[in-house]
């Protein structure tokens, strides 16, 4: 065998040992459109996660009303709003959770699925946080005014279970805010990785190409 053909042979077997490889590494590859629709989702979860806690603070200009005689009824609702806007704001941290642990699995299926749970979530999550506010502007007038000033508007002391649960959303939905960012942050690696795998899986054919090409003629 002559040295011409000796080199061709050699690349051939790194051709194929790369391919092998690549082969290998694909399926633990994640498509980098799943990884888009990871990153949109979440995008949309922290701004949801940031309108909770834009409600939670006092807002200068929030006006309202004294309260109707039925308040401490509509109190109680609202303390009820906010134990199912906590329990699905936990939710959403469980989502984000099996999502960075399905990225870190290679998982795109487990990915997905927590793309679709996070939607699902975020629409429930919207619609009590409507019936929160039409609490709200039936106990105060004003849909608009923030938890943390419910009891100017009141006059009277909040009742414990109602600022129990709202110091619960609030510390939940900074939690989540904070558990976005770190799987933000993950996912911008993911694609990274990704994109240097390819670069290199196409750089490594390119140099390969003119040697066996040369050793073919």
């Amino acid at each position: 065998m002559t040295r011409s053909e000796r080199q061709t042979s050699a690349d051939s077997a790194a051709v194929g040992s790369g391919e092998q490889s690549n082969s290998d590494a694909l399926p633990g590859m994640i498509d980098p459109v799943t990884i888009q629709r990871a990153y949109a989702a979440n995008v949309d979860a922290l701004k949801a996660m940031e309108g909770v806690l834009s409600t939670m603070a006092g807002e200068v200009g929030s006006e309202g009303h004294a309260p109707p005689a039925r308040s401490h009824q509509r109190l109680d609702e609202l303390t009820g709003a906010l134990g199912h806007e906590l329990r699905l704001i936990d939710d959403l941290r469980q989502a984000l959770m099996r999502q960075r642990m399905a990225v870190a699995a290679g998982d795109p299926g487990a990915i997905e699925s927590s793309v679709q749970a996070i939607g699902r979530t975020l629409l429930t999550l919207d619609e009590a946080r409507r019936r929160r506010g039409a609490l709200i502007a039936l106990i105060v007038g004003n849909a608009t005014v923030a938890l943390a000033d419910l009891e100017i508007h009141l006059g009277f002391s909040a009742p414990g279970d109602l600022v129990t649960a709202r110091e619960a959303v609030r510390r939940a939905a900074e939690a989540t805010s904070r558990g976005l960012a770190i799987n933000q942050t993950i996912l911008r690696h993911a694609a990274e990785a990704g994109d240097s795998f390819l670069q290199e899986l196409f750089s490594t054919a390119w140099a390969i190409q003119p040697r066996l090409e040369n050793g073919a003629r």
